[in-house]
């Protein structure tokens, strides 16, 4: 079974990862194409900061995870998805 999770600065992300993995769960994070900040943090090996310009960032983003969220992610073998056209479709829909 697979979880899937949106993922801002992590601290949601966190606590989700954490049961999924105590659970034998897989760990699927999605986050806006041009604001990644977890992926990001997947690619560097650490928190970097990122840009929020994606067209689900209507709202402030943000612009890094916290170290704990990067761990987390590691521990689950979290796999990051982007979103961008996931989102626009449900906008439409909705």
């Amino acid at each position: 079974m697979t979880i899937v999770v949106s993922v801002g600065d992590g601290s949601l992300f966190i606590e989700v990862a954490t049961a999924a993995v105590h659970h034998g769960l897989r760990v699927v994070s999605v986050e806006p194409e041009d604001c990644r900040a977890l992926n990001a943090a997947l690619e560097h090996g650490r928190p970097v900061d990122v840009g929020v310009r994606s067209i689900a960032a209507d709202s402030p983003g943000a612009r890094r995870v916290s170290d704990l969220a990067l761990k987390a992610a590691r521990r689950a073998q979290t796999h990051s998805v982007p979103v961008d056209a996931t989102i626009a479709a449900a906008r439409q829909t909705l």
